[in-house]
């Protein structure tokens, strides 16, 4: 329409290599004390596991100009990723026979706390949307609205109970960080900022930026 227009589009390629190097410990608790856990240490064996993943991440940008730039229309759409934090993918394994003996507050089962090296990263597409109107050289008003779908994301803490953990036919309700899939943000944005150039001498200098956002979240 004659109006100008202009932006950028992009792609990035990741891929992660992951080597890691934890520490695997098998505990009892005491037979000697049979209402307390007091651990006796069986054996710590070293352990390293490997993990790969690739990513494709592509993005676009774009401005419109209005009113002889003084009004902005930005739209943006991304691809985002995000690795989980490196003490969350250390392989190191905590488990304690006899701690789930209900005589020592246990539920029944045996626990263990472990770390998780084959958690995937956080994963998201990200849209924005802005109008943006500059009324002099030094003020800015802005109202957006953005949306980040969430496909993977890192979930703290969580007990998966009644694990086969080692493959070897003992129950362990293992604690550890997992993914989660399919959430939602999204909300708006109110932003103003100005100079306050119009002040004699050196309060000139200074200036008000404030904002108000309001967000939501919402699994899928």
């Amino acid at each position: 329409f004659g109006l100008p227009l202009d932006g950028n589009v992009g792609l990035r390629y990741a891929r992660t290599d992951v080597t890691s190097i934890g520490m695997r410990t098998d505990r009892t608790c005491n037979p000697a004390n049979p209402t307390t856990c007091s651990v006796l240490v069986n054996s710590n064996t070293i352990v390293a596991i490997n993990n790969s993943y690739t990513d494709v991440l592509p993005s676009l940008n774009r401005t419109l100009q209005l009113m002889n730039g003084k009004l902005l229309v930005r739209g943006g759409l991304a691809k985002v990723m995000a690795r989980p934090a490196l003490d969350l993918l250390a392989p190191n394994v905590t488990c304690t026979t006899g701690s789930g003996d209900p005589a020592r507050g246990g539920n029944g089962t045996d626990t263990c706390s472990a770390g998780n090296p084959d958690l995937k990263p956080y994963r998201a597409t990200k849209y924005d949307l802005s109008v943006e109107y500059y009324p002099s050289r030094d003020t800015q008003v802005s109202l957006a609205t953005f949306r980040t779908e969430i496909g993977t994301y890192v979930r703290k803490g969580v007990v998966t109970y009644g694990s086969n953990f080692y493959g070897d036919g003992r129950i362990f309700d293992v604690t550890q960080a997992v993914n989660g899939e399919g959430a939602k943000t999204q909300g708006i944005e109110l932003a103003g900022r100005t100079a306050l150039t119009f002040l004699p001498g050196w309060p000139s200098g200074f200036g008000v930026d404030a904002n108000y956002t309001r967000m939501t979240f919402s699994y899928a």
